[in-house]
């Protein structure tokens, strides 16, 4: 891989032809089988803000990190992510139409139910979010696993 060239570049196109099932959970004979199922959410007060610089060891183990998506049309290797203005309603529908995998900061995994109101799983995007709810309270009513 050169990394000193764009994802798309021609020196790339090798990798930009794999599927790499880590980010990539389509059927392997779909049009999104290059497309991430893996993004996070980028934004103000996110983890991934430009106005915060954040160490994972500093922050609450109940924000969200990364989640998983249906049709992101994101290639794996483009850069690319939700921000917190342009979350489908379809999010918490998941891959299957039954819920969808977070991570957490903490390193906890779990598998939200689609009956998940997708304005509580907001509330756990950003630092202060995380700060004024209660994760177990809020989201685990709707956790079917966690890991």
């Amino acid at each position: 891989m050169e990394f000193g060239e764009p994802w798309d570049s021609p020196a790339n196109q090798y990798w930009a032809e794999l599927r790499i099932r880590v980010y990539c959970w389509s059927e392997e004979d779909s049009a999104e089988k290059l497309h991430t199922n893996v993004v996070a959410v980028t934004g103000p007060g996110t983890p991934f803000g430009n106005d915060l610089q954040k160490r994972l060891q500093d922050m609450d183990g109940g924000t969200i990190l990364l989640v998983e998506i249906s049709h992101s049309g994101i290639h794996w290797m483009a850069p690319g992510d939700l921000t917190l203005d342009s979350i489908p309603e379809s999010l918490v529908q998941g891959l299957e139409g039954d819920g969808f995998h977070v991570l957490f900061a903490d390193g906890q995994i779990w598998f939200l139910s689609a009956d998940v109101p997708l304005e509580d799983v907001k509330k756990f995007f950003t630092i202060d979010g995380v700060w004024k709810h209660n994760r177990e309270q809020i989201l685990g009513p709707y956790a079917l696993y966690r890991s």
